[in-house]
């Protein structure tokens, strides 16, 4: 498995990464530009097809490259910023162009997307370097005003909370960084500090921040953010089918509707002998009556789906909620939907008609739940809703059994999960694994559904610190490796074979094409 990167490896493999492309993007652009001083092939010279599959195998060769560059800016990473003194004591002051003081932060960006501002004392001289006071250009004047440096404090975003990032377009009135802020920064001269604003969703005034890698946080950001965003469409798809599915009414003349409820039984009782549409051992799937059709019709078509993608894809758990009915005091089918019908109310959803919901736009504020900003995040998982439904549904069998609940304490039960989902889902997880530690009772649940198939995250927005920073076992972080590997695998074990190889091509295409005397 590939391994995450330390920072100064990643920095030098993204350094390498962008010497390549710059030469191989040469390379191209030397060898178009000479061919076309060619005459062009004789009749029947296969030249034009050699030249096409040479062309055709370079850009492969760019794309790959690129894909490297883009997946290790994917990888955990981190940078040193200031920031104005206000912003860092809890105000909004980071909208302001000209601070009066600036504080030094680590701004760590994690596999999931999650933004962390740490305040940071560097050394500087055998010190501990605290606030600065910059120059400003043009009319502004510098403060007196003292604000202490311990009033910094971290600062957790997350990547629907950023709308933009950029590089300052007004350089003339860019902070003139002084030479003690260079040396903060590392930089090798105060014309390589830039201004980075970074612009959020809220009416909160963006960011300005000074760093000397300006262009790369940049595109650090942009990466996660263009990922972040093509999630939350993908989301919006999702939801919006299984919105359709909800507002579809069962028929039993529908070859498809009828082979749900057939894979259904094959899911509760382990084979398809005996199966009818009409039967009292649908009772003791948990519906009400012998026609299970009947229950489908508060969630239509999805209740169903639903039920079946759990027995499906956990047929262990299923079939043992099946077996244990004869001991709950609750029907489990009829359960699976209320917990469909709960789910789609923390998405905001349940009450909506079909128009309303098709034609709500992906970056509508109505989507922003709890609920939805967890599922954007899960950018390696292909159904988060029906796993949060199975997790949902074991969940409230445990909690049904814990509090020796009765048929008649089912919907008390039914409102404690959801009172649990919400306290965990308002405390930002960005992984199933942080989640289920969030809302696990004292224990733990060893029997999940998601047993060996979580991931983890980084600083939760609760303080916690169980961090993606690391490369670990779980699900999340090994797709994120899987995805650097393939970037990698094609490219040599050094980079300088390849720099090497495309400056000896660079080479021979001057000697070739020398350039033309004027």
């Amino acid at each position: 498995m590939y391994e995450i990167d330390s920072a100064a490896t990643l920095r030098q493999k993204k350094a390498a990464l962008l010497e390549v492309i710059e030469l191989q993007r040469k390379l191209i652009e030397s060898h178009d530009a000479n061919v076309s001083e060619v005459p062009s092939d004789a009749p029947g010279d296969s030249g034009s097809d050699r030249e096409l599959e040479w062309h055709t195998e370079q850009a492969k060769r760019l794309d790959k490259f690129k894909a490297a560059l883009h997946a290790t800016r994917l990888q955990p990473d981190e940078f040193l910023l200031l920031v104005s003194a206000e912003w860092a004591s809890g105000g909004s002051g980071g909208g302001a162009r000209r601070p009066r003081e600036l504080v030094p932060y680590l701004l760590r960006v994690n596999a999931r997307s999650q933004l962390t501002f740490v305040p940071h004392q560097p050394v500087v001289g055998g010190a501990v370097a605290g606030k600065l006071e910059p120059e400003l250009s043009g009319n502004g004047t510098n403060s007196s005003d003292d604000v202490l440096a311990g009033a910094a404090r971290p600062r957790v975003f997350f990547m629907d909370m950023l709308k933009h990032v950029k590089l300052a377009a007004d350089d003339s009135r860019t902070l003139q960084c002084p030479d003690k802020a260079v040396s903060l920064l590392s930089a090798a001269a105060p014309s390589s500090v830039r201004e980075v604003v970074l612009e959020w969703r809220s009416r909160q005034p963006p960011l300005f921040c000074l760093t000397h890698e300006g262009s790369e946080l940049v595109e650090v950001l942009g990466a996660h953010l263009r990922r972040y965003n093509s999630s939350r469409v993908t989301q919006v798809q999702g939801l919006k089918n299984i919105h359709r599915l909800k507002c579809t009414t069962f028929a039993a003349s529908n070859t498809a509707h009828a082979e749900l409820l057939r894979r259904l039984w094959i899911c509760g009782f382990g084979s398809e002998q005996g199966f009818a549409p009409v039967s009292e051992r649908w009772v003791h799937l948990g519906f009400q009556s012998a026609d299970p059709t009947t229950d489908l019709r508060g969630m239509g078509l999805l209740g169903l789906e639903n039920l079946v993608y759990f027995g499906e894809h956990y047929t262990d758990v299923f079939q043992r909620l099946v077996a244990a009915q004869k001991k709950r005091d609750y029907p489990l089918a009829c359960a699976g939907i209320n917990v469909t019908s709960m789910l789609l109310e923390l998405l905001r959803m349940r009450d909506e008609t079909a128009t309303e919901c098709q034609k709500r736009p992906p970056f509508d504020t109505e989507w922003d739940s709890e609920m939805f900003h967890f599922f954007c995040h899960m950018f390696y998982r292909e159904r988060p809703f029906e796993d949060m439904y199975c997790f949902s549904v074991r969940m409230l069998d445990r909690m049904f059994v814990s509090m020796e609940a009765e048929y008649s304490d089912f919907n008390m039960v039914l409102a404690a999960l959801r009172g649990r989902l919400q306290e965990a889902l308002v405390q930002r997880p960005l992984s199933f694994r942080e989640f289920k530690r969030l809302i696990s009772a004292p224990g733990g649940d060893n029997d999940s559904v998601h047993s060996g198939a979580t991931s983890n995250s980084g600083y939760s927005y609760s303080g916690g610190v169980e961090s993606a920073d690391q490369p670990n076992s779980v699900s999340g972080e090994r797709e994120l490796s899987r995805v650097i590997a393939d970037a990698l695998g094609g490219l040599p074990q050094s980079l300088d074979t390849v720099k090497s190889r495309l400056d000896s091509g660079l080479h021979a295409l001057a000697t070739f094409f020398p350039p033309k005397s004027r």
